[in-house]
């Protein structure tokens, strides 16, 4: 039990060639993952998220002098058109991962050793998953809307 520990915690401490490449393989994927996110996120939540969520918004929760809409009908649009911009993000996010699937890793330059794509995994559900979703807080904001939803 001892030696596979220390074997463990060897490898894990361990900072080899082949590390230093998996580390600089994190790094591009997430240079470019970030910036084609940030760019394509940008642009759909000022042109349409954020426009829909104001719309949604309104019509159910901010009004001073109109009548609130809180029936199961609109509830069941608002559910509708998140399901729908929830498809639609899952194909964004293909299509994201195929674009940076178009740079090939670098370290595979560097050593013939090196095997690459094996923490690309990792950069596509944090940098591409998570800072997506994060950059469209209009998407976010209408899944509150249901969270949040009251029935008159």
């Amino acid at each position: 039990m001892k030696s596979y520990v220390s074997s463990r915690i060897n490898k894990l401490l361990s900072f080899d060639a082949i590390r230093k490449l998996k580390i600089l393989e994190l790094f591009q994927y997430n240079f470019i993952g970030f910036f084609i996110v940030l760019t394509i996120s940008y642009f759909l939540e000022k042109f349409y998220f954020s426009k829909t969520y104001k719309h949604f918004y309104n019509k159910h929760n901010s009004s001073e002098n109109k009548k609130l809409d809180k029936t199961k009908n609109s509830f069941l649009i608002l559910l509708l058109t998140v399901m729908i911009e929830t498809f639609f993000i899952l194909i964004i996010f293909f299509y994201i991962r195929k674009v940076i699937l178009l740079f090939p890793p670098v370290g595979i330059y560097m050593n013939k050793n090196f095997k690459g794509l094996t923490t690309f995994e990792n950069v596509l559900h944090l940098t591409i998953c998570y800072l997506f979703l994060e950059f469209i807080p209009g998407y976010r904001k209408k899944t509150e809307l249901i969270l949040n939803y009251e029935f008159s």
